[in-house]
């Protein structure tokens, strides 16, 4: 279904090609998501001249970080542990502690179109860096770069501080040419993987893919029409289960789920404890059961009842309905993994369930 009305003054973003967590202990993230069948993790700590150019809040200013990804189906997770000097993701862990603080995204245009396109929206760069390592040319192992060099080829990323409107940071970054995430991630050398012989962990999996994302909001409305605005995301629907209600789009392969949360649901979490919640919806081989005993400490934590589709169908930015909308699959199940690896709630949807309508032509 076309989305209705004029896209707003940022980018029109194509997908979202990584959610990025931040942690306080990258040994512990990584080791717990390992054994959730995550992986395998390819490492770097930045420091030195692996990491040059970096800007903090308009200066420029040295910071360092360690820094993992990973493949979940064909979207990257990333896991940042901040080391010295300010960052967007010590101030994350600082107000909100670990969880998803950055969403990479796909910018139709390109990367230099995407950053003038988030600036005429009114937002600065609120952070950047450029990575200068070594990386794989075939047979061939190519060391880094000098940084004079460097500046022209290497990966080069732009964070845009949008934590207040559409609940992540957005990044948008430049590749080395010819290059795509995939392969720019192939191609660096690491300094270290998990498991250590940078092969996969040896258990199932309890997540497969990743679906979408969702963040926990007061008001979806007024959330929706901010994504709308800064991404082209739209049209929204509305959607309701017994965890929340609120409004869902889709933007590429994976959808983005703005909701309120029901009291006692899966997600009324203490706001004041946890003011700021992102969560991953995933596809799982697993059963309910199977993973809440993979991924809790304790006791496992009931699922919540299956979801139901609203039949009010795409709720704009202004509040108009359009019919025939969508709500979540009626398999989807929630799971409390913040006392995990993953800091996070799980919305999980077995089989090969989908959340929000197919990709729309805008």
């Amino acid at each position: 279904m076309p989305s209705t009305g004029p896209v707003g003054a940022g980018p029109r973003m194509t997908r979202i090609l990584q959610v990025a967590y931040v942690t306080t202990d990258m040994d512990r993230a990584l080791t717990g998501l390992a054994a959730l069948g995550f992986g395998p993790f390819k490492g770097w700590d930045y420091t030195g001249t692996k990491l040059f150019d970096t800007l903090y809040r308009a200066r420029s200013v040295t910071w360092t970080m360690r820094l993992a990804v990973a493949w979940v189906g064909d979207v990257q997770l990333e896991v940042i542990q901040p080391l010295d000097g300010p960052t967007l993701y010590q101030e994350f862990l600082d107000r909100y502690g670990e969880g998803i603080q950055h969403l990479m995204f796909a910018a139709d245009g390109g990367f230099r179109p995407g950053v003038r396109a988030m600036e005429a929206a009114g937002h600065a760069v609120a952070a950047g860096l450029r990575i200068n390592v070594a990386f794989h040319a075939g047979p061939f192992t190519v060391p880094a770069m000098p940084v004079w060099l460097a500046r022209a080829f290497a990966t080069t990323g732009r964070y845009f501080d949008t934590l207040d409107e559409l609940g992540a940071v957005t990044e948008l970054t430049r590749l080395p040419p010819g290059f795509d995430l995939r392969r720019a991630t192939a191609a660096g050398v690491a300094d270290w993987w998990v498991p250590a012989d940078g092969e996969a962990p040896g258990v199932s999996p309890v997540v497969d893919r990743i679906v979408g994302i969702g963040i926990v909001v007061d008001e979806p409305a007024a959330v929706a029409a901010r994504w709308r605005v800064l991404t082209g995301a739209g049209p929204w629907h509305a959607c309701r289960d017994a965890a929340g209600e609120g409004l869902v789009s889709a933007l590429g392969e994976l959808s983005v789920e703005v909701v309120r949360p029901a009291p006692g649901g899966a997600l009324d979490v203490d706001r004041e404890a946890t003011p700021r919640v992102g969560y991953l919806i995933v596809g799982s081989p697993a059963t309910p059961e199977e993973i809440a005993s993979r991924l809790m400490t304790g006791p496992p934590v009931p699922a919540e009842p299956n979801g139901t589709a609203e039949p009010n169908g795409t709720a704009e930015p202004n509040g108009t309905a359009e019919p025939n909308g969508t709500g979540p699959g009626s398999g989807r199940r929630y799971v409390d993994a913040r006392a995990s690896a993953l800091r996070t709630v799980l919305a999980v949807e077995g089989g090969t369930a989908t959340l929000a309508p197919p990709s729309h032509s805008r």
